[in-house]
């Protein structure tokens, strides 16, 4: 560990940490008032943001920020709310597959 105790890198990075999780979403915003239709690939919004959740917390751990803990929390709610999402119409997805597939 250096003179800063080990955080070095990790502050200025959690910009770019942030920029990356939810730069996707920016593409994606003007399609769900048009009905994106649900596909698996819904999924793949859900891993970057719990990576950002928990390199957040592991931030506000290692540096005791109260902002960084606050942050934390509302990532995890945001997460907990689009896993929900996704898993509901994963839900509906399979369903209504099974009952064309018995037609």
């Amino acid at each position: 560990m250096g003179r800063d105790g080990g955080r070095g890198p990790q502050l200025p990075l959690k910009g770019t940490d942030l920029g990356a999780s939810f730069g996707g979403l920016d593409g994606s915003r003007p399609h769900p008032r048009r009905g994106l239709p649900f596909a698996a690939t819904w999924w793949s919004f859900i891993f970057p943001l719990g990576a950002c959740v928990t390199g957040t917390s592991a931030l506000a751990a290692r540096t005791g920020s109260q902002l960084f803990v606050w942050i934390a929390v509302v990532l995890y709610a945001l997460f907990v709310a689009a896993w929900a999402v996704v898993a509901r119409h994963s839900l509906r997805h399979a369903v209504r597959q099974r009952e064309r597939a018995r037609r």
